[in-house]
């Protein structure tokens, strides 16, 4: 059994490089690649909008999802769910989670897979990705054309 916690994830942090009101840190705790057979746990961090403006992360996609905090947009619903609250996110409908307070959002989401693949609309820098897939999968390496 191991015991985690949430102040001591080392998170990566995802940005977009057209709209710098969205942004990220985020970690897998919970996921194949941690062991776990058919779950998987996000936690990600939104920070305060006094410093980014109606913080958000670009609506996605994702196989399966839960939030809670702030405001969350499902689809087309836009809900406020209070610290401790929680929003049900069907599969694959594009949803959002937004900070508009002056405190970081704190999120975990529960998946009933222990592999997430997350379509966003578009791609997040530094990984210049619109398709995240938990645990990362390796890409084979392109063949090298003959001269």
């Amino acid at each position: 059994m191991t015991a985690l916690q949430t102040d001591a994830l080392e998170l990566a942090e995802v940005w977009s490089e057209t709209d710098p009101d969205r942004g990220a840190r985020f970690n897998f705790p919970i996921s194949m690649e941690t062991g776990a057979a058919s779950t998987a746990v996000v936690y990600f961090e939104l920070p305060p909008a006094s410093t980014w403006a109606g913080t958000g992360i670009a609506p996605r996609r994702s196989s399966s999802s839960g939030a809670a905090g702030a405001e969350a947009v499902v689809g087309e619903q836009r809900l406020t769910v209070e610290a401790g609250g929680l929003a049900l996110v069907p599969a694959r409908v594009p949803h959002d989670v937004i900070n508009m307070g002056d405190e970081p959002v704190r999120v975990v989401g529960f998946f009933s897979s222990s592999t997430v693949i997350s379509v966003f609309e578009e791609p997040f820098a530094p990984i210049d990705a619109k398709v995240f897939v938990t645990p990362p999968v390796d890409q084979p390496e392109p063949a090298e054309q003959p001269a």
